[in-house]
């Protein structure tokens, strides 16, 4: 009869052990459905509040759903949206930088989510962006140089006019110089000739 019971007791120590294991990983199981739950209803607020222009509550609504998820989805649909609310043109504080590091880490972090793709397209987009801004950078400074060198050009074609005009205003005053002494010149003949009559 001690065996029985000793069996028994065994029986029911390993239930309610069981019990116990289950009902910590049903817990820890809730808790995760329950993460999922508020992720996903962060991720909808966040989609209608960027769509409503409110660019910063729409930013932290994705990052709690960052936070929750773990890197699994609805994670990465989070890190995409952030993304094109720091590159959204109506964002005023719009940062293309961060932007392309949010569509590059979806890339490598969830390489398998649906919204890869559509990362990548954006990828090519900033850099291209990028490129072409800095091209522009470029030819702002060329003009930049381009004007102040017209300018010195300006200044240089003024200062030379001034120069011919004072050359031109000499000449005329050699000029008429010239003139008187050619007359003197030509009195000195005139009385040479009277002299020799």
């Amino acid at each position: 009869m001690g065996r029985k019971q000793t069996r028994a007791g065994k029986y029911v120590y390993f239930c309610i052990a069981n019990l116990i294991f289950l009902s910590l990983s049903g817990c820890a199981v809730l808790k995760q459905i329950r993460e999922r739950e508020e992720a996903r209803e962060s991720l909808l607020r966040g989609k209608k509040l960027l769509a409503q222009g409110d660019f910063e509550s729409s930013l932290k609504e994705h990052e709690k759903v960052l936070s929750l998820s773990a890197n699994q989805t609805p994670g990465d649909e989070a890190v995409f949206n952030m993304g094109l609310i720091y590159a959204h043109i109506g964002n005023p504080k719009k940062d293309h930088g961060k932007a392309l590091s949010l569509f590059r880490k979806l890339t490598k972090d969830y390489p398998k989510s649906p919204w890869v793709e559509q990362a990548k397209i954006w990828v090519g987009i900033l850099e291209e962006d990028e490129r072409l801004n800095e091209m522009f950078r470029k030819l702002k400074e060329e003009d930049e140089r381009l004007n102040q060198v017209f300018k010195k050009l300006k200044d240089e074609n003024e200062r030379l006019n001034q120069v011919f005009k004072k050359l031109k205003d000499e000449n005329e005053r050699l000029n008429q110089v010239f003139k008187k002494l050619k007359e003197v010149d030509i009195e000195i003949e005139e009385k040479k000739r009277e002299k020799a009559r």
